[in-house]
């Protein structure tokens, strides 16, 4: 027998959009968890890149699933702007005026959402709510490792309801942090 490993990451999944050059909100969320610890900055490995593809492809199912369910409640909205920064929704309720986030992460599922280790995707969500002029969104996560202390896949679904003031403060502190990413010459990618 002849073996030849061809690859240890993922396939890339393709996106179903476009990405505008500008100023993103998961972008200027990345660089805020650089700057609070949250993230370090370092190469990608291989492993990173699979575990990456594995959550969009995680999005794409839940997403495609979603539809298929409910054919005239959810839509896809490929990229909306506001105030110069531009965010891509992963699902639009018609119903309830809201969004729905998906997200896969390989941390632990003990995590409260009011945690630390949640707070991009409520900063993710509450941009996107203002983005749409909403208030409530839902936050469905999938944990690979559950807890951690069975390696059982776990899975988690939200629905939040922010106040007005909120979704305003969080979405400012979002502009500002842009602007300082400027000053300090970030190059904005699509």
């Amino acid at each position: 027998m002849n073996v030849e490993l061809v690859s240890s990451a993922l396939p890339l999944f393709q996106l179903n959009h476009e990405r505008t050059k500008g100023r993103h909100v998961s972008t200027i969320i990345y660089d805020l968890c650089l700057r609070r610890g949250i993230y370090k900055e370092q190469d990608q490995s291989e492993m990173d890149t699979t575990r990456m593809r594995l959550g969009q492809a995680w999005e794409h199912a839940l997403i495609a699933q979603t539809r298929l369910e409910h054919p005239n409640r959810y839509i896809e909205i490929p990229e909306i702007e506001l105030d110069g920064i531009y965010g891509h929704l992963d699902l639009y309720d018609t119903q309830l005026h809201a969004v729905d986030e998906i997200k896969c992460t390989w941390m632990s599922s003990r995590h409260d959402i009011d945690s630390d280790k949640l707070w991009k995707y409520l900063v993710q969500l509450q941009a996107y709510l203002m983005m749409i002029r909403s208030t409530t969104g839902n936050l469905k996560v999938v944990y690979p490792r559950g807890d951690y202390r069975d390696k059982m896949v776990d899975y988690r679904h939200w629905k939040l309801e922010f106040s007005k003031s909120e979704i305003v403060n969080n979405w400012r502190t979002l502009q500002t942090h842009a602007d300082l990413m400027e000053r300090e010459g970030h190059q904005w990618q699509a």
